[in-house]
């Protein structure tokens, strides 16, 4: 077979594919690299997730196109409550400066997942990180389903 890779996504009534769903999220922080590691560590290894462009075009491995309150933390230390700001509108400096290891846990998102690991230091990843750490031949079984996004606004041009 030409591409060996797609045997991960193809299957038959009697298959079931295991697939870290933005790593290990509900159990550690939804797109980060330690939840990467996580799932790969447990045998999974097949990974979803979503990227978004920075202001200065950095890919970014998140999964809706504004930072989100209950889950990312300023610079801070204090969830950035009241506000979320568009991923596209952020230069890199500027999200690198967050922390997405917590969970505001006085709020109905934060509560949904009671089993997530509350960590601290967990930056969201560029693209770049991940398969930089992907690249070693012991992941070289690893597929990806990556979903390139975009913001809206950007697309109808409202910005």
């Amino acid at each position: 077979m030409l591409f060996p890779q797609v045997s991960a996504f193809s299957g038959d009534a009697k298959t079931v594919r295991l697939v870290g769903h933005r790593g290990a999220r509900g159990l550690l922080p939804g797109n980060s690299m330690i939840g990467f590691d996580f799932t790969l560590a447990i045998g999974i290894n097949l990974l979803e997730f979503d990227v978004f462009l920075s202001r200065d075009y950095v890919p970014l491995i998140t999964h809706n196109y504004r930072l989100q309150p209950p889950a990312t933390c300023g610079p801070n230390g204090r969830f950035i409550s009241g506000q979320n700001p568009r991923i596209s509108s952020l230069l890199f400096e500027e999200i690198e400066s967050c922390d997405i290891g917590r969970l505001d846990e006085s709020i109905s998102y934060g509560q949904r997942f009671p089993d997530q690991a509350q960590l601290d230091g967990i930056k969201i990843p560029r693209l770049v990180e991940l398969l930089q750490f992907l690249s070693p031949p012991k992941y070289g079984s690893v597929c990806m389903i990556l979903e390139l996004k975009s913001d809206p606004k950007l697309i109808n041009n409202q910005v």
